[in-house]
């Protein structure tokens, strides 16, 4: 059964930066797949049908976990550092960042042995590179996306009120507004915010909220989801303010969210 690692809302784990290659059930090497995110790709490998086996690696201590990957050919120079390390990145996390390092046999197979010269130093410099490029991109996305609300919040609550978004007729006929407002009230409920715990105490109406406090509490997909549903004029008054196309507008809030999924549930594992 194809197991695949990476690159779904349920499951956005992936090896940024590196192409993965995608195996048949006789191991000839078959197309890559990916999809059009540059940041996000699937690996699939097919086994031989069969019955499935039940799990039954043991725990490892960190000594342990340094052993074997002496035993499958990393250089470690400082096991006790390397130990050290591994008491707060866990094993199984910088496993994906060991991937990339990992033999490949004539057909293509990815094999547990390591390609010679590989280091215990190469493979924390690529997570530290991981990390950091991470945290550059959630901030660069938080700086855009507090604006892009704003812009967003301020049109729209002045051309059809404080909850024109509750109407159907304000957005374009194709939007699927019903199943919009079920998202989004079901964030609302989530939320533990002050500022919607006071309202539900004071005012009539909950779920329903003003826009200013919706944009302040609804995810980025959601806010993507909110304007690509908004008619084309609204759409380019909004964009018009970053001088930006109103359709690029929407393909960056809908790459941005996919961005931070890919950002906070990081962790990939073959």
């Amino acid at each position: 059964m194809p197991r695949r690692f990476r690159g779904s809302q349920d499951n956005p784990h992936c090896l940024r930066g590196y192409r993965i290659i995608c195996y048949t059930t006789d191991n000839t090497t078959a197309t890559p797949l990916y999809n059009a995110q540059p940041w996000r790709f699937f690996f699939v490998q097919s086994k031989v049908t069969g019955m499935l086996r039940p799990y039954k690696k043991p725990p490892l201590t960190f000594l342990q976990q340094l052993d074997q990957l002496l035993e499958r050919g990393m250089e470690i120079g400082n096991l006790e550092s390397a130990a050290a390390t591994l008491a707060r990145i866990s094993y199984y996390r910088l496993s994906a960042y060991c991937y990339p390092f990992r033999s490949r046999s004539t057909s293509g197979q990815v094999l547990d042995q390591f390609v010679p010269n590989t280091t215990w130093e190469a493979v924390l410099a690529l997570y530290e590179m991981d990390r950091h490029l991470r945290l550059l991109l959630l901030d660069a996305i938080e700086r855009v996306e507090v604006a892009i609300r704003t812009q967003l919040t301020y049109h729209m609550a002045h051309k059809y009120g404080p909850f024109g978004h509750v109407i159907t007729e304000n957005f374009h006929p194709s939007f699927d507004h019903a199943g919009w407002r079920a998202q989004i009230e079901s964030e609302i409920i989530r939320s533990s915010d002050e500022f919607i715990r006071h309202y539900r105490q004071q005012y009539d109406g909950f779920p329903s909220i003003p826009l200013w406090m919706l944009t302040e509490v609804m995810t980025l997909g959601s806010l993507s989801r909110l304007y690509r549903g908004l008619q084309h004029e609204d759409k380019k008054v909004i964009a018009g303010h970053f001088s930006v196309h109103h359709k690029r507008m929407g393909d960056w809030l809908h790459t941005s969210s996919e961005v931070i999924l890919a950002a906070f549930f990081d962790t990939c594992h073959p």
